[in-house]
């Protein structure tokens, strides 16, 4: 019997070796053979078994099943060539049946007691103390509001000062006196994009705020007063703010101060704060040219990253990239929690991202080929998905784009994913940003409750040809657009994009701009040229539905476009009519609409991209 039972192991055993299905749980044990009954603890240990049977040479495809719980990682997730699966045979890491795992980089506070003025107080845990440049908490799977003022809406700046730059001039009754100017941020909105540096002082005799750096990027575009004589402002992170229940703040390097709200109490709260600064990373080798193949994860939940802010603040230039150099010559932006790098064939499907600081996921450098499909991406800082890069990265003394075009992001696909909430910290954030990148297809989408943009393609502010071409933005329900910043739109576009075709969106619920610059359904921007713009519907939007600036030859035709009175359908800045070639749109005015026609519209459009099922899967 003894012979027996160990021969029984012995091919229990082999059986994963040599390729069978890996399993990983909370409650498991990385000294076990990660079989079901005997599963691995960590991602990272099952990654180890999988190398092996890769290096041995794949046989037949590698399944990697995590079971339900939560996995709290304190180090990234890398995944390199010695991970990659081949032609044939696919690596997959992926939920198992009926279960939710969920990788976190947050570390929990447990340690809460509670004040006389019935605030709670807590120490930060080892990894993150120290650290004051983290702004989010997270209590009960929600974002908590850091220290704020005003609560609400926003104050106006009464004067900028000479040099339009370095500090301005505020109403006494704005700020209260108690304010220590030491570790609060000054949120400061520009028309596209917002600044956060912290504070330096605060003068209250002559009502002066300074912050440690000069408000925004350094460009004659954005200086204090560029867009409004009186731009909006708040101001977090000082105790003197937290005067709402649910709101936090820092106390000290080490400690933080939140107030309850009703009915939480300390037994039932779980408070978690990012501490990882990135969750998952496919990345191929670059040096020699070598991808990361038919690597795929499915089911998966990701949530709490932290994003650094620069020392110096935030002086963001648009969807979410920021430098205080020249306009074009942008490198630096909120990278993404998870990322792919000179990825092949790779996926991410029926996941979710949520409560993180800095974007989504982004599909980069040589990307091709890969799929983000059936994910909800939620509760994010900044953008919700990125593919493809700008300007910066140089090959042969050049501008990569110019030098070796054939290293963009191509083939990449987004489909069927509920994207919302984007832009939680940094406003200027979108959806889905494509940058140099060709070929992509955003398909079948309900993008929604965006402080800016929902889908943004083109990185070039002329005519200027790029590697961003022949990009497909299909079937997409984009809606609540435009909650807090201006100029922008459901859909936004720069440069020449020969074969890029915007067709099928329904894009509706764009608001009145409280900047300088109005808000639309579509804002076709600098240079943009040679796109095609048919069968959409566009209704409820407060400026036009169509707005072109500096834009080259187009076409539109097919569309469906409700104004209200006194808009035109289409706005053209700096732009010649001619340019921009109609044929067969539906327009008129709201308040003469015949209802069951744009009801017709709407349903044709809602059937055709499969909205609605959509739309019942994302409530599900």
């Amino acid at each position: 019997m003894l012979t027996a039972l160990g021969f029984a192991l012995i091919l229990f055993l082999t059986a994963s070796v040599l390729g069978e299905d890996f399993f990983v749980s909370p409650t498991g044990n990385d000294k076990n053979p990660g079989t079901k009954v005997l599963p691995f603890a960590t991602v990272t240990h099952a990654q180890q078994a999988v190398r092996k049977i890769i290096k041995q040479g794949l046989q037949k495809n590698v399944r990697v099943y995590l079971r339900g719980g939560v996995y709290r990682i304190a180090e990234p997730i890398v995944f390199s060539t010695t991970d990659s699966g081949e032609k044939n045979f696919s690596i997959t890491y992926a939920a198992y049946e009926n279960e939710i795992p969920i990788i976190s980089g947050g570390e929990v506070i447990n340690n809460w007691e509670k004040k006389a003025d019935g605030s709670w107080l807590a120490t930060l845990p080892e990894k993150c103390a120290h650290d004051r440049k983290f702004r989010e908490l997270f209590i009960n799977g929600r974002r908590a509001q850091r220290a704020r003022q005003p609560n609400t809406d926003y104050l106006r700046v009464v004067k900028a000062s000479e040099d339009r730059m370095s500090h301005f001039f505020f109403a006494p009754e704005d700020i209260p006196a108690s304010t220590n100017a030491e570790g609060a941020e000054l949120v400061f909105i520009h028309d596209w994009s917002i600044s956060r540096i912290p504070i330096n002082k605060i003068d209250f005799a002559n009502q002066t705020l300074y912050p440690i750096s000069k408000i925004g990027r350094q460009h004659f575009m954005m200086v204090i007063d560029g867009f409004e004589k009186h731009p909006r402002y708040a101001l977090e992170n000082s105790p003197s703010f937290c005067d709402a229940a649910g709101e936090w703040c820092f106390i000290s390097d080490q400690q933080l101060t939140y107030l309850p709200r009703s009915g939480e109490s300390m037994e039932n709260l779980e408070a978690v704060v990012p501490a990882t600064r990135k969750l998952l990373l496919v990345q191929g080798d670059t040096v020699k040219n070598q991808p990361v193949r038919n690597l795929h994860f499915n089911g998966l939940v990701f949530e709490h990253c932290a994003f650094p802010l620069p020392p110096s603040g935030y002086a963001g230039v648009q969807a979410t990239f920021f430098t205080e150099t020249d306009w074009q010559q942008i490198g630096d932006y909120v990278f993404p929690a998870i990322e792919f790098v000179l990825a092949e064939n790779c996926s991410f499907s029926n996941g979710c991202i949520r409560h993180v600081d800095g974007g989504g996921i982004g599909f980069g450098r040589q990307c091709s080929n890969c799929i983000l499909s059936g994910t909800v991406i939620e509760d994010v800082g900044g953008n919700g998905v990125m593919i493809g890069e700008v300007r910066g990265r140089e090959v042969d003394g050049q501008q990569w784009w110019e030098s070796a075009p054939e290293q963009a992001a191509s083939h990449i696909e987004v489909s069927n994913n509920l994207i919302q909430n984007c832009g939680a910290i940094f406003y200027g954030a979108v959806g889905v940003w494509v940058g140099y990148a060709n070929k992509t297809n955003i398909i079948n989408n309900e993008i929604r409750f965006l402080p800016y943009t929902g889908i943004s393609v083109g990185w070039m502010w002329s005519p200027q040809p790029t590697p961003c071409q022949q990009n497909l933005v299909k079937n997409n329900h984009l809606h609540h657009m435009m909650q807090i910043l201006s100029d922008g739109g459901g859909i936004y576009t720069l440069g020449y994009q020969p074969g890029t075709m915007l067709q099928g969106n329904y894009i509706h619920d764009v608001p009145v701009n409280l900047g300088r610059a109005e808000s639309n359904g579509m804002f076709l921007d600098e240079g943009t040229t040679d796109i095609v713009i048919e069968d959409n519907v566009i209704h409820s939007i407060a400026r036009s539905p169509l707005r072109f600036h500096k834009a080259g030859e187009n076409l539109v035709r097919h569309n469906v476009l409700v104004i209200a009175a006194d808009v035109p359908a289409i706005r053209y800045n700096n732009t010649n009519e001619i340019n921009i070639q109609q044929i067969n749109n539906e327009i008129f005015e709201s308040s003469l609409l015949e209802k069951d026609r744009l009801e017709r519209a709407i349903a044709k459009i809602k059937k055709s991209a499969g909205i609605e099922k959509k739309i019942q899967q994302g409530n599900k």
